[in-house]
């Protein structure tokens, strides 16, 4: 009989303290350290010493990968995904992408907006396995939530020190620790999506894109500078802002700092324009006001397509708390046009889909800075051929054949 104690019990082994078989193998790995278990002896069981072994601290690279990124990477490996080959270079992507997160080295949180997107494409549970392979579970959490985490951290801030945070605490942003060291296994499930939520998704994604053209023929007949669709786009921010956090605000002040006039502390810090900077909201105006600005001097006619929303609402919560983010060449340029003349300040590098030759070249870099003791820690834990890159993940699927 196959004892379960064994099944748990993976490479690589070494000698069992009770036993002395080569039989003492990894039973669980994360957060922060890993345990053993005899695949013979079962040792350590019940009252015994709980053989469990410390890890370092991680400070992982965080790197956003957009759709169109990821569907390129799902082409490359999938041999039936459509006809249109892609560049060898996403192949290359995706295994130096999946060896550094295999390696502890980065990681790339998904998002609502993934799974959205991938609700409504063709092939979206093949884009869905490629980063939830590469998210491990850390994902970034929905743009209200991120606005409002950076409002509270911003404030409570100003109340400590007089001014705004240096860095925003990426762990707000995201839920999971994106510094854990990783399970072995990944479970996913594809629970049925109902034809009514897949509905539903279609079309508030059309009504966005109806709403967008809206802006564009609203833009299209202002012919202003780029100062006044960002002054606009930043009042228009600010009112959200009190809006949706403004009360929040006040509740916690009364918790937090009960020695303190919660009503005119709030008040103080929003009529300091602090809200104005903070990093989500400021970006999101950036880029819509310089979309208000190209449209209304002739330069963009319409959206690009039905994601245009999504790729500045994307860009807005992920700039602030990456390494490094793979985006659509537009929303590169957008982004690099924008970012001087509006004072963004953020940690990332953007790449474009036109320079994944370039993107290639920045993990490559990672990869060649890993510590020689960190390479020797993974190899003890997961085993040394564990940053071999899993090109074989579409090879049991037939979903496709029968599309």
């Amino acid at each position: 009989m196959l004892r379960l104690m064994f099944i748990f019990s993976n490479p690589p082994f070494i000698e069992c303290p009770r036993c002395k078989e080569e039989a003492f193998g990894i039973c669980s790995i994360g957060p922060n350290g890993f345990t053993r278990r005899c695949g013979k002896c079962d040792f350590p069981v019940k009252t015994e010493f709980r053989a469990w072994y410390p890890l370092p601290e991680l400070n992982k690279k965080v790197i956003y990968l957009d759709q169109s990124a990821l569907s390129n990477m799902m082409k490359a490996l999938h041999p039936k995904a459509g006809s249109r080959k892609v560049h060898e270079i996403w192949h290359k992507l995706f295994c130096e992408l999946d060896r550094l997160s295999k390696l502890q080295v980065i990681v790339c949180p998904d998002s609502t907006i993934h799974y959205e997107e991938s609700l409504v494409y063709q092939l979206g549970e093949q884009v869905k396995r490629i980063y939830e392979l590469f998210s491990h579970g850390i994902t970034f959490r929905d743009v209200d939530f991120v606005w409002g985490r950076q409002t509270l951290e911003s404030f409570e801030s100003w109340i400590e020190t007089g001014r705004p945070p240096q860095r925003y605490n990426a762990e707000r942003a995201i839920s999971g620790d994106p510094n854990r060291w990783q399970d072995k296994i990944i479970i996913t499930t594809n629970l049925p999506t109902s034809p009514e939520r897949q509905e539903y998704t279609k079309v508030r994604k059309q009504e966005i894109h109806q709403r967008m053209l809206g802006l564009y023929k609203a833009w299209s007949k202002e012919r202003n500078d780029f100062s006044h669709w960002f002054g606009q786009e930043l009042a228009e921010v600010k009112d959200q802002t009190i809006d949706k956090f403004g009360n929040q605000l006040v509740q916690a002040t009364r918790i937090r700092y009960p020695d303190i006039n919660a009503v005119e502390t709030v008040t103080g810090y929003f009529g300091n324009d602090l809200s104005e900077h903070l990093p989500l909201p400021r970006i999101q105006a950036a880029l819509f006001a310089q979309t208000a600005h190209d449209v209304s001097v002739g330069g963009r006619l319409r959206p690009k397509d039905e994601g245009d929303y999504n790729d500045i609402q994307a860009l807005s919560f992920a700039l602030p708390y990456c390494d490094a983010v793979l985006v659509d060449n537009a929303s590169r340029s957008l982004v690099n046009r924008v970012r001087e003349r509006a004072g963004l300040q953020f940690p990332s590098q953007i790449f474009g889909i036109d320079q994944a030759e370039a993107f290639l070249e920045f993990l490559e870099k990672i990869e060649s800075q890993i510590p020689k003791e960190h390479l020797k820690m993974v190899a003890e834990v997961y085993g040394p051929d564990y940053g071999l890159p899993y090109v074989e993940v579409f090879h049991d699927d037939q979903s496709l054949e029968q599309k």
